[in-house]
């Protein structure tokens, strides 16, 4: 019989410790190692649509509702467009429109071109194209419908926009405030009584108030300056009606603040479409020019904003057209295959503060052969 010594066994006992330990920290390690290898993940949380109006599965709406999305975060307003946001029928024919963002209140709004039918079922997708102002997308398309009603009776008139815009800050001392109706509207119902504009304290702020028939606009052009840093609040009240006698559904309010000055700068053209000296533009092209800042609507007409062929001094008849600081004329015909034109915008078009264009912006292009 072999005997071992008490120092022997003791240094076959550390031994066998130190491999028993050695083998659980490695079955340990290796856990842990495999957490470290693979790093820190981050996940990019996707932006969703908070709520919707008309909510999914409404029915009654109204065939001249204006169709909203508000999103949980702010987006890239490049990204919100009618591709973007669309609109189809039932029968799955799109519906032309236009589409806004307004960055303060985080709303996309589609905006149909004309009123919807009466008892139809209709679609709003808005799909991953839309990102946040990070880039990352709304993790699928969002898709949800709604029902006109089937009672075409008396439709009251909506206010479509509103400039300056709900929430707006910064906005310049000397600016006129303008509201964009759904369709055309009684001026005689657009009073200083009707379309008002109070400071913070509720005191109403004296000016006059016009209407423009060619954009269903009516505008409210302050008698003097606004204050500095005062938050103002909108008011469009149920006296104003439409062409066909109906109410305003009911009152309308929006609040915007003032910066600390007025605005001296006259607007810039930043880009047109088609772009000036461009040839092969196609012959139901609509001319758009963008500019740095918003236009006054009521300064875009059939003399300050023209179209005609090269050579010709006859002007074309078209459809003038805005939205913020892009301004649009579609012509009402086809234009000539391989021809040359020429569009001019003149200096008596402003922006919001009455601020005219330094020079005559002109535009020259050439259809497709």
């Amino acid at each position: 019989m072999t005997i071992y010594k008490w120092g022997e066994l003791r240094a076959w006992f550390l031994l066998f410790t130190v491999i028993w330990m050695a083998g659980c920290g490695g079955n340990g390690g290796g856990s842990g190692g495999g957490t470290a290898s693979g790093g820190t993940t981050t996940t990019l949380t996707s932006p969703t649509v908070s709520s919707t109006n008309p909510a999914n599965a409404a029915t009654n709406v109204s065939i001249n509702q204006t169709l909203t999305a508000t999103f949980s975060e702010a987006m890239d307003e490049a990204t919100i467009n009618t591709t973007t946001f669309s609109m189809t029928d039932d029968g799955f024919i799109a519906v032309t429109g236009t589409v806004e963002y307004n960055a303060a209140t985080r709303v996309a709004t589609f905006t149909p071109s004309n009123f919807l039918d009466s008892n139809r079922t209709y679609t709003m997708t808005i799909t991953t194209g839309v990102t946040n102002v990070a880039g990352t997308p709304l993790a699928s398309d969002v898709i949800w419908s709604f029902a006109t009603s089937s009672d075409s009776g008396p439709i009251p008139p909506l206010i479509l926009r509103t400039s300056p815009e709900d929430l707006s800050t910064n906005v310049a001392l000397n600016q006129k405030v303008r509201v964009d109706f759904s369709e055309e509207m009684n001026p005689s119902s657009l009073t200083s009584s009707s379309f008002m504009i109070r400071d913070a304290g509720g005191a109403s702020v004296s000016g006059t108030v016009d209407y423009d028939a060619t954009h269903r606009s009516a505008r409210f052009t302050p008698a003097s300056p606004l204050d500095p840093n005062v938050t103002y609040t909108g008011t469009v009240t149920t006296g104003v009606t439409d062409a066909a006698g109906n109410a305003l559904g009911s009152e309308f309010t929006w609040t915007f603040t003032t910066g600390n000055a007025s605005d001296s700068t006259a607007p810039v053209m930043v880009s047109t479409i088609p772009n000036n000296g461009e040839t092969g533009v196609p012959i139901d092209a609509s001319i758009t020019v963008t500019f740095d800042e918003e236009i006054d609507s009521f300064t875009l007409n059939s003399n300050t904003f023209t179209l005609r062929r090269q050579g010709e001094t006859t002007l074309l008849t078209g459809t003038l057209s805005y939205n913020g600081p892009q301004a649009s004329f579609t012509p009402d015909v086809l234009l000539w295959n391989n021809t040359g034109y020429v569009v001019i915008l003149t200096t008596a078009i402003t922006d919001m503060s009455g601020n005219a264009l330094s020079s005559d912006v002109t535009v020259s292009f050439t259809t497709t052969p």
